[in-house]
């Protein structure tokens, strides 16, 4: 089960000597904290569940796309070498405003390079694509066994077709509250669901798939969202399939959204 939302102010100690400014807007499955260190420098302090590998590995994408010409703020670690003490991660503040629908758009063959120079990068630990989903249950926040079978069976055959496409290591998550736009160029945050999948998934918000290729993105982001964000699951199911399936089960909003 998916622990709650965390609302107490993060112990950072681990990271050396940092003061807790506030709580952000935000977050749809983290609390997000500003925080500052001892030289006035903005930071911004995550909530997780990912493991040290898991992060680690969203380490190595970053480069990637710092070489794509992304701006990034990759996690500070500790004296240690850990990446999320205590269940917090570390990471310096961007500036920049929520990218448009036509500024994804224009963005797409600099998000293509990005996935260009992923190639033959491993799955990350402990997740799925869409195209492991066809045959398999579980991967990330994914876990198929708790969709409505015939639901789950409609999912797989969006993802069907696909099956023999090359993969890329994803952001994930992109759209307007992550690609941020500001004069020292785009910057993509919160990498929280990063892993290797179709590509169509990182550019969805940009408005060029097919309708084939957006009904398989829709089918992952309801079934990514089916446990931990029932609302919103709800909400896309109503797009997917208006009418014949049950919907997700309620439960209490746990997160701030940004």
């Amino acid at each position: 089960m998916t622990p709650p939302a965390r609302i107490d102010p993060p112990d950072l100690s681990a990271f050396g000597t940092f003061r807790v400014l506030g709580p952000m807007v935000g977050g749809r499955r983290a609390t997000v904290w500003r925080v500052e260190d001892d030289m006035g420098r903005l930071y911004v302090a995550r909530s997780t569940r990912r493991s040290e590998a898991q992060l680690r590995w969203v380490l190595s994408l970053m480069r990637l796309a710092r070489q794509a010409g992304f701006r990034v703020a990759p996690y500070r670690t500790t004296l240690s070498g850990a990446v999320a003490p205590a269940g917090w991660t570390l990471e310096p503040f961007l500036d920049g405003r929520g990218a448009g629908v036509a500024e994804m758009r224009a963005l797409a063959p600099r998000i293509r390079a990005f996935h260009d120079l992923t190639a033959g990068i491993p799955q990350r630990p402990g997740f799925a694509s869409c195209l492991d989903l066809v045959t398999g249950d579980r991967g990330g926040d994914v876990d198929l066994s708790l969709v409505p079978v015939d639901l789950a069976t409609e999912m797989r055959a969006t993802w069907e077709p696909f099956l023999g496409r090359p993969t890329a290591a994803l952001h994930g998550d992109l759209g307007p509250g992550n690609v941020l736009m500001a004069v020292g160029g785009p910057a993509l945050i919160d990498w929280d669901e990063a892993r290797c999948d179709l590509p169509l998934h990182d550019l969805a918000t940009g408005g060029e798939l097919s309708v084939t290729e957006a009904r398989a993105h829709l089918a992952f982001e309801i079934a990514t969202s089916w446990r931990d964000e029932p609302d919103y699951a709800r909400e896309l199911l109503g797009q997917f399939r208006p009418v014949g399936f049950p919907d997700p089960p309620r439960r209490a909003s746990r997160v701030l959204r940004i």
